[in-house]
């Protein structure tokens, strides 16, 4: 009898234990509310916009521009003037003072060389492309007095034997005091000049067009936009609404599209660096006059190398045009 009393406690104890515990609730699996990854998905873009801002902010001049100071060139100017009977000379374009940090008033300028065609009432205004210097562009120079106008050429700020520091920004300042260098001391009639972009300078040029008075532009291996063109090589870049891009934008596409002088586009269609397509976009949607010579074979650093002839016939039935 003592066992079965015994074992009669024990399930007894068991059954009060078990009715003095709660039950246990069922657990439901985790699940993402479409809220939370809207949220998320947000909060991921924001991130991503604002590092794409901080490297546009930070690195922006240095990825756009590559200057160099080099004059290993300047001996062969006696050569060019003997061939294409001309005179040349480098120039100084004086810069508004600067204070710097301990108060003193500090003058700057850009180094510029004149390709003076004797007996040319007309003159290219050349701005260059985003590396090197002016002296990089003395084959240039060869080929565009060739035309029948003098040439001349400036560096921007940073760049060769000029002062100051290189950024988008000073280029646009840098061509501006180019023109004025031009009209005001070497005397340059407005109607008679002709201002040159190279790649970069394409921007530079079409911000010359809209604040002064020309007679006719050339467009050389340009592109749409310094956005656009940033976009198609780094595709991150496309989070970015275009309002929040740090100018300058350089935006040749928009200034092709309001009223303007005589424009002639030039581009290689073997460009692999701005592509070819971009020169057929500018010059589909720019409002007249408008010219576009292509340069068949040639890339973005070759231009008027593969058919100098073709080039120079391109430019000089272009000035000549009334």
């Amino acid at each position: 009898m003592t066992p079965q009393t015994s074992s009669q406690s024990t399930d007894s104890e068991q059954e009060a234990s078990s009715e003095a515990q709660p039950p246990l609730k069922k657990t439901k699996p985790n699940k993402f509310h479409w809220k939370e990854i809207v949220k998320a998905i947000v909060q991921l873009y924001l991130l991503y916009a604002a590092l794409s801002l901080l490297l546009l902010f930070v690195f922006k001049d240095l990825a756009v521009l590559h200057p160099l100071y080099d004059v290993s060139w300047k001996p062969q100017l006696k050569k060019l003037d003997e061939l294409f009977k001309t005179k040349s000379r480098e120039l100084k374009i004086p810069l508004a003072k600067r204070t710097n940090d301990k108060g003193f008033e500090k003058p700057e300028s850009l180094a510029a060389l004149l390709v003076e065609k004797p007996g040319s009432e007309k003159i290219i205004l050349v701005s260059h492309g985003n590396a090197g210097n002016i002296g990089h562009r003395v084959g240039l120079s060869s080929l565009l007095v060739s035309s029948g106008a003098s040439v001349f050429l400036y560096d921007y700020q940073g760049f060769g034997e000029s002062g100051g520091s290189a950024t988008c920004a000073h280029t646009l300042v840098d061509g501006l005091a180019a023109y004025d260098y031009v009209v005001n001391t070497l005397h340059y009639k407005p109607e008679n000049i002709i201002i040159y972009g190279e790649s970069v300078g394409c921007g530079v040029t079409t911000h010359i067009m809209k604040n002064r008075k020309v007679g006719k532009v050339i467009l050389q291996s340009g592109f749409t936009s310094l956005l656009q063109t940033a976009r198609d090589k780094l595709f991150f870049l496309y989070v970015l609404p275009p309002n929040l891009v740090p100018e300058p934008n350089f935006d040749n596409l928009s200034a092709v599209q309001e009223a303007h002088p005589p424009i002639l586009f030039m581009h290689g269609d073997k460009d692999t660096i701005l592509p070819f397509a971009y020169c057929e976009t500018m010059y589909s949607k720019a409002l007249p006059p408008k010219q576009m010579y292509t340069c068949h074979g040639e890339g973005h650093n070759d231009i008027g190398l593969v058919n100098a002839n073709g080039f120079v016939g391109a430019v000089k039935q272009f000035i000549d045009q009334p």
